[in-house]
């Protein structure tokens, strides 16, 4: 097979740096319990890890190019696994594949990358795997409730009349489980829960709360595009663009997301090996006093980088001179605005948006991973983490490091 590609492909990049990598998450062996044949987990691993470097996350699509294509059929050790099995081993292991990306993060420290003097922080709605069409507020949905129960309760009403209990034909299609239909509705009901809270502090917003039945843990989002049911995937970037940490959140606002993801920043990078960052740049969504004093906070589970955020820009505001010493009572919102007239901490927010954006939009655009293939908020986020694990692996491979 080293005949099949030339040596400095991809693939063999994934299958070196995969063999390098602790793998004891995955040993339990993938036996389909029909009968299909074991694969090591390994070879799935791999060859999943490749799909996703190159923007391929159907699995039967997977399968048919482990037939098909050499590069994937390098990947898979010129094995030809099923899409059930590939489909079942990424969901039943995904946290093991969580577990990949502080050690690709640290194969990228040993490479001299994920250079950590300022990281940077943004967020990208991503689409669920929602139907745009299955979204209900929660009169609807308990209407929905009503008409199961009473059509389950007529139904069993009519067949032990007519030839008494235990026997008879099947309900009709959407009435073939009712107990777990209404399970399903009664999951949305509450989520509907935490969505009416989020809408009671939005006195603006006046029409009643929906959730998705497809995915009742998706949220209505503003993306670029529109309204749409998604999730808010987060990143923290380092300077040459390497992706340090990833989360999903059902919040469509990004302010509560900085603490959180400079702590699980801080976090991955000393199990990486790499240095704490000492600044952290977000843009005004990320605005809030709390933040902007996060890294002077005691009780911080690690040194925090100093916030470079800019507030909510104001007219009546009262602005600080740009030399002296800070007034007693000036105010967050004055200290940071003061702190961004100065010529460093302006150069570092200035070059946000050329390092984290191009990192959304190799993963988005150039990757085709715009919309989450799982449904619920933890397969998002493990989905997210793997699509930001691949993003660093691609960025290796180009920065062609010796890899020992």
């Amino acid at each position: 097979m080293r005949d099949w590609l030339p040596a400095d492909h991809l693939a063999w990049f994934v299958i070196d740096v995969m063999a390098r990598l602790d793998l004891s998450a995955f040993e339990q062996r993938s036996d389909d319990p029909r009968g299909r044949r074991a694969y090591d987990p390994a070879v799935l691993a791999t060859v999943l890890v490749y799909a996703y470097c190159v923007g391929e996350r159907s699995s039967r699509r997977i399968e048919r190019r482990c037939h098909e294509d050499i590069a994937f059929r390098v990947a898979a050790a010129n094995l030809t696994p099923d899409h059930t099995t590939l489909s079942r081993f990424i969901r039943d292991r995904a946290e093991a594949f969580d577990s990949f990306f502080v050690q690709v993060l640290t194969v990228a420290a040993a490479a001299g990358m994920a250079k950590v003097g300022t990281i940077y922080i943004d967020g990208t709605k991503v689409a669920a795997d929602a139907s745009p069409l299955a979204g209900r507020t929660r009169a609807q949905i308990e209407a929905e409730v009503r008409r199961i129960t009473d059509e389950a309760r007529r139904t069993d009403e009519r067949e032990d009349g007519e030839i008494g209990e235990g026997t008879g034909e099947e309900l009709p299609a959407d009435l073939a489980d009712p107990d777990a239909r209404r399970a399903k509705l009664d999951a949305a009901l509450g989520q509907l829960d935490d969505v009416e809270a989020r809408r009671r502090s939005n006195s603006k917003s006046r029409k009643p709360p929906r959730v998705n039945l497809t995915d009742p843990e998706a949220r209505t989002m503003k993306g670029p595009r529109g309204w749409l049911w998604a999730f808010n995937a987060q990143a923290a970037v380092s300077e040459d663009g390497v992706i340090v940490a990833a989360d999903v959140t059902q919040s469509p606002v990004d302010n509560s997301q900085f603490v959180p993801l400079v702590d699980q920043a801080s976090e991955n990078l000393a199990g990486a090996g790499g240095a704490e960052p000492d600044h952290a740049v977000a843009d005004a969504g990320y605005w809030s006093s709390a933040n902007a004093t996060a890294h002077d906070d005691p009780d911080a589970p690690r040194r925090r980088p100093k916030p470079l955020i800019p507030p909510i820009p104001s007219a009546n505001r009262p602005k600080l001179g740009t030399r002296g010493p800070v007034p007693a009572g000036a105010t967050a919102m004055q200290v940071m605005e003061r702190t961004l007239a100065q010529r460093t901490p302006r150069r570092l927010y200035e070059r946000r948006k050329t390092i984290v954006e191009p990192a959304f939009g190799m993963i988005k655009s150039a990757r085709g991973i715009d919309r989450f293939r799982r449904r619920g908020i933890d397969a998002a986020r493990h989905e997210w983490r793997l699509a930001a694990t691949t993003h660093n692996l691609l960025k290796i491979w180009r920065h062609q490091p010796a890899i020992g």
